[in-house]
């Protein structure tokens, strides 16, 4: 009896990854943040910050980033702040002060004087 060998399907394959609320590259985000607070709180530490004003700060800030990677997570979505940011880049309008860029559009040396 011959078996045959079946391998799984993933259906999620293309799907953005999704952990504790966080879509995307959100989690890259909240981790980066926890680190860079971590050490902050290492440098306020070595620079003799009293322990419990250490632990205070690093406590507050990775709370706020957290809370704010979360946020833009839900507001945004996966893809939706690269979106936002790249949307607001774009000027409004394109103002020409002289007509020769339109005059010589179809010539070959573009209007250049020789």
């Amino acid at each position: 009896m011959i078996t045959s060998i079946t391998y799984p399907i993933h259906r999620a394959i293309e799907r953005p990854l999704h952990f504790k609320g966080l879509a995307g590259h959100y989690i890259v985000l909240a981790a980066a943040a926890l680190i860079g607070d971590l050490l902050l709180f290492v440098l306020l530490y070595i620079c003799r910050v009293p322990p419990w004003l250490c632990v205070l700060i690093a406590f507050t800030l990775g709370t706020a980033s957290l809370v704010t990677a979360r946020q833009l997570s839900r507001r945004f979505g996966a893809h939706g702040l690269e979106q936002y940011l790249a949307a607001r880049s774009l000027p409004r309008s394109i103002r020409f002060g002289q007509r020769t860029n339109f005059i010589y559009l179809k010539t070959q040396d573009h209007g250049k004087e020789k």
